[in-house]
């Protein structure tokens, strides 16, 4: 069983703790505030661990009964509030685990204590409901509310509670744990660290993740290729980004940590700052090369589309210093946004979100000029909750993210797909893969830049497709396997741009993640599929909402990528295909097609 000991930062707390239990200064109710990640419920359960502890010390021993009971979640007089709603704590989750339950004396200790982990998603009435409880509490009754964001709950509440602030530990710590504990590479140390700023939780998971460094990797592909790369390479795969919407392995962010690394050793020319270590032949590289403009100026303009470029800042529901002067940005991007569409004077904006969005659209709005937003994603992100508002209609790719919008402005639209898709030619698909007709195809899409997840499970049945199937595999940069070069009835790429048309056009069932922008031109196209979405570990979960939506519907078979064995996939595939007319018959009774001239009509009608 670990200890205080065994905990890297956050020593004031742990001595606050310690002198609580020492003096006997023990308060009714406490607030933990931290990120997701941050150690909130390990505090909590070793406070409550050595409250009950048998040997009266400020540090748990272990070896009682009652830390042997705590240790193993069986203590009776620990008690972890739970709720079956995902997005909230109702008023009777609190009344029957809580109120309803306090006035019990403590079975074995000297205290009873109640931990509610994720107290943010408290409704009004059930903090009404625990505030009777912490004014006037039992006197061996102790209650610990876990917190992302303490402001969601009622004053009255935090008044009564003693608040423990989580703060960011020193990344030289993290790594040094990370190192020491989980014996990660000193480089990979380095890049966790950096990347979980400050969060142990998170670092201890980037370290640990197989998705994290697959997505690193996918990432360092992308920005090392970049410059090699025609723009309709860049731009796939800057639209396969939308598939990581993660919480915790943002991929974003790590190209935010790259190009970190690219200025400072431009500025500074000091190989010891740069982050990926490993890659600083590619850094010095980069260096060399760059101007401090942004990528998407140099995307657009090769596009011969103008482009204006606004200050912006990220809209975060996690505490950071950058929340401070983010807001500052913000209303300079505002100003800037208002100044640039006086001049342009736009007959209507459209908006695919985003926080870079939220200037421009609030600007249009005081200038009122008409708004259209599209969500791609099952629920609305933060930065279109706050553009919904200003913008006269909203477009959606799923039914179910109707019932989240207001009604007079939610239009399902779908997702505005690529007209080159509609064009492809079967024929020229089968010779570009040197194959014939004599099998039915399959084409396995994993993102522009591969998925290992289902690249695994794809190979790992090979053998079995080909006696039925011939396979197309689109693999990403750098994932071919060069023992399966040559064998018969399978192709593999890395990337194909122009002949993709041809090839879903070749295609009689299609292998893919649950990304929006790729089951939508998968429904457009009528495509019997396997959906294998990015794991809730690695996402905030959008792909598997959007592939139950898909489920649902008719249109789609899903394994969740946990749940992914050679016999279930290869199940899949053959039902399939077996029962190809069934998912064909219900994607034409889809009221997602249409999606550009649906969405142009909009636009249109707006600008009058």
């Amino acid at each position: 069983m670990s200890g205080f000991k065994d905990v890297v930062g956050h020593k004031d707390i742990i001595q606050y703790i310690q002198n609580a239990v020492e003096q006997d200064k023990v308060s009714h109710a406490y607030i933990l505030n931290g990120a997701k990640g941050s150690g909130k419920k390990m505090l909590a359960k070793l406070f409550a661990t050595t409250l009950q502890c048998e040997t009266s010390q400020s540090e748990p021993c272990g070896e009682c009964r009652s830390c042997r009971q705590a240790d193993s979640g069986n203590q009776p007089d620990i008690i972890t509030i739970q709720h079956e709603k995902p997005g909230s704590i109702s008023v009777d989750d609190m009344r029957e685990q809580l109120n309803g339950d306090i006035m019990i004396k403590p079975y074995s200790n000297r205290y009873k204590i109640y931990i509610i982990p994720e107290a943010d998603l408290l409704t009004v009435q059930a903090q009404n409901a625990l505030l009777k409880t912490i004014e006037e509490p039992p006197e061996y009754a102790i209650i610990f509310l876990l917190t992302e964001n303490a402001d969601s709950l009622l004053p009255t509440i935090r008044s009564r509670c003693v608040m423990l602030k989580l703060r960011n530990i020193k990344d030289t710590l993290i790594k040094k744990y990370l190192m020491e504990q989980l014996h990660i590479p000193d480089y990979q140390a380095d890049i966790c660290a950096a990347f979980a700023q400050g969060n142990m939780g998170r670092a201890i998971m980037l370290a640990t993740s197989e998705h994290f460094n697959e997505i690193k990797e996918e990432a360092v592909q992308l920005l090392k290729y970049i410059d090699e790369m025609e723009l309709n390479e860049i731009v796939s795969a800057i639209k396969e980004i939308n598939k990581y919407k993660l919480e915790v392995t943002d991929y974003l962010d790590l190209i935010t940590v790259w190009y970190r690394d690219v200025l400072l050793y431009k500025a500074t020319k000091e190989a010891g700052k740069v982050v990926f270590s490993d890659q600083l032949t590619y850094i010095k590289e980069k260096a060399s090369k760059s101007s401090y403009e942004g990528i998407e100026k140099k995307l657009i303009e090769k596009l011969g589309i103008p482009y204006y470029g606004i200050s912006s800042g990220k809209l975060r529901r996690y505490i950071d210093l950058k929340n401070i002067s983010d807001p500052f940005k913000v209303l300079k991007g505002f100003a800037q946004a208002r100044k640039l569409l006086k001049k342009i004077k736009p007959d209507v904006v459209f908006s695919k979100g985003g926080f870079v969005s939220v200037p421009v659209v609030v600007a249009a709005k005081s200038r009122k000029i008409p708004c259209i937003i599209h969500e791609s994603d099952m629920t609305p992100g933060l930065a279109n909750k706050i553009c919904i508002p200003c913008a006269v209609r909203v477009c959606t790719n799923f039914p179910e993210t109707l019932k989240h919008l207001p009604a007079e402005k939610a239009v399902l639209t779908g997702s505005p797909i690529r007209e080159e898709l509609f064009k492809g030619d079967k024929e020229k698909g089968l010779k570009f893969c040197g194959f014939d007709n004599s099998k039915p195809v399959i084409l396995i899409i994993g993102g522009s830049l591969g998925a290992v997840a289902v690249n695994n499970a794809v190979r790992g049945i090979l053998p079995e497709l080909l006696k039925k199937f011939q396979v197309i595999h689109l693999c990403g940069k750098g994932k071919k396997d060069d023992s399966l070069v040559g064998t018969k009835g399978y192709v593999q790429y890395e990337y194909i741009s122009e002949e993709l048309p041809d090839l879903m056009a070749a295609s009689d069932i299609m292998i893919s993640r649950a990304g929006a922008n790729a089951i939508c031109e998968i429904l457009a196209l009528k495509k019997p599929n396997i959906l294998i979405p990015l794991s809730a570990q690695a996402s905030r979960g959008d792909q598997i909402l959007n592939a139950a939506s898909f489920e649902k519907l008719g249109y789609s078979i899903v394994i969740q990528e946990e749940e992914v064995t050679n016999e279930k996939l290869l199940a899949a595939v053959n039902e399939a295909f077996d029962n190809k007319e069934k998912y064909i018959a219900a994607m034409n009774k889809s009221q997602l097609n249409n999606s550009i001239e649906k969405i142009v009509g909009l636009i249109n009608s707006a600008a009058k």
